[in-house]
């Protein structure tokens, strides 16, 4: 009869000797094996923190350009709004400082009316026919009115009527 190299499990026969193998296996890591493994992983974190770092600051940066750009569109549509309004050809810039700053000059209407066949032409008749020129049922006082403004230098020069 032949005898089994593994009789057992755990024993193995030499020269018909029963010679008893360790069945403990090891358990844990080396140190070298944790170091290792703490040096890897701060290096992965510490990339990790950088990149959400950079997102966050990404996110804050477009986050203040969004309101920059929101308040200029605010008053750009502000500004339309007022030049849409103005008196026609009251529309003047003043010449730019070496600093600069340039101003935008107009003068704002407070009411309008229409009016029927006016005369424009230096020969014909100065009387024409107003509709609904009532300001005071517009709330507006204390202004002026003004017929025709063809020119911007004749807006300005004019001295307001006293009291």
């Amino acid at each position: 009869m032949r005898i089994n190299p593994i009789s057992r499990l755990g024993e193995r026969c030499k020269n018909n000797r029963m010679i008893k193998l360790s069945k403990q296996k090891q358990a844990g890591f080396t140190i070298v094996e944790m170091v290792l493994a703490i040096v890897i992983s701060g290096v992965l974190a510490i990339g990790i923190v950088s990149f959400i770092g950079d997102s966050v600051d990404s996110l804050t940066t477009s986050a203040n350009r969004n309101k920059i750009a929101a308040s200029g569109r605010i008053a750009l549509d502000r500004m339309a709004m007022e030049i849409h309004n103005a008196l026609p050809n009251s529309i003047r810039a003043t010449t730019a400082t070496p600093g600069g700053d340039q101003c935008l000059e107009f003068i704002p209407v407070r009411a309008a009316t229409t009016y029927i066949n006016p005369s424009f032409s230096s020969g014909g008749s100065m009387v024409f026919d107003v509709v609904d020129l009532v300001p005071s049922q517009h709330g507006v006082s204390g202004g002026y009115a003004v017929i025709y403004p063809n020119n911007q230098s004749r807006i300005y020069a004019q001295s307001l009527p006293h009291n």
